[in-house]
């Protein structure tokens, strides 16, 4: 379904962004992992790249550092002349109560979660306007907000904040660069179980929320997600840009 595709995942040592990597080199992409984690970075890279046989590049580098991330689009332009899929996952959550919320964390949650995402976008853009339409489009940009940022969360003011930047950025991409048949979504993750849904809430919490918020009565895995970001990836589904996909399993407001 991606067969020779050129990818670019961010976040992709772990959790949502690994499962991503994974089902892309499943399908015959060739993969640019992006983390801050070197050395997981490199064990997930190895580990897919033997499983599946195809090409994983490791690209160790802080989606806020501008200098690194230019250096990156440069390496992908230069090795592969081209860039056909661009996932903007990695993010955190510092969560803390509003009274709580020191200036520091916010403004690390939105330089993560939002402005990173857009100088994404910004230098995804400048490779795939230079791609040669195929199937009706030229690239897609698959954003990670979060159903924080559709809803709210008690106690992620700044996370819930920047991920419904996400959305604003998704939603106004997709109008501009619709045509130049570059498509732009997003997907909204409810409760799914990653590493870093352990480090931010206990197990009673999750358990409370399972119960008494989602339909399904379960946690999501990181592979629902990517199933999901796989669906906007594919050329199949050319003809859809600006949408917003919860994979919450019936969140229940």
């Amino acid at each position: 379904m991606l067969q020779g595709k050129i990818a670019l995942v961010t976040g992709a040592a772990r959790g949502i962004g690994k499962e991503i990597v994974r089902l892309f080199a499943k399908n015959g992409a060739i993969v640019y992992a992006n983390d801050i984690r070197c050395e997981l970075l490199n064990q997930t890279t190895v580990g897919i790249t033997d499983e599946y046989n195809t090409e994983i590049i490791p690209l160790e580098f802080d989606v806020t550092n501008a200098v690194s991330q230019k250096d990156a689009f440069q390496r992908i332009w230069k090795e592969r002349g081209r860039l056909d899929i661009l996932v903007n996952n990695a993010g955190l959550a510092l969560s803390a109560l509003i009274e709580m919320s020191s200036k520091k964390d916010v403004e690390r949650n939105f330089a993560v979660n939002t402005i990173a995402i857009i100088e994404m976008t910004q230098l995804a853009t400048r490779l795939m306007k230079r791609n040669e339409i195929i199937n009706n489009t030229r690239g897609t940009i698959i954003n990670i907000s979060s159903i924080a940022g559709t809803h709210g969360n008690r106690g992620q003011i700044a996370y819930s904040g920047s991920k419904a930047a996400v959305i604003g950025i998704t939603k106004s991409a997709a109008k501009e660069l619709s045509e130049f048949f570059i498509r732009v979504n997003a997907i909204a993750p409810g409760l799914i179980q990653t590493p870093m849904l352990e480090e931010a809430l206990s197990q009673e919490v999750v358990g409370d929320y399972i119960n008494n918020s989602i339909g399904m009565h379960r946690v999501g895995t990181a592979q629902d997600v990517a199933n999901a970001v796989l669906f906007f990836a594919v050329d199949e589904t050319s003809y859809i840009t600006g949408q917003v996909l919860g994979v919450d399993g019936g969140y229940i407001l």
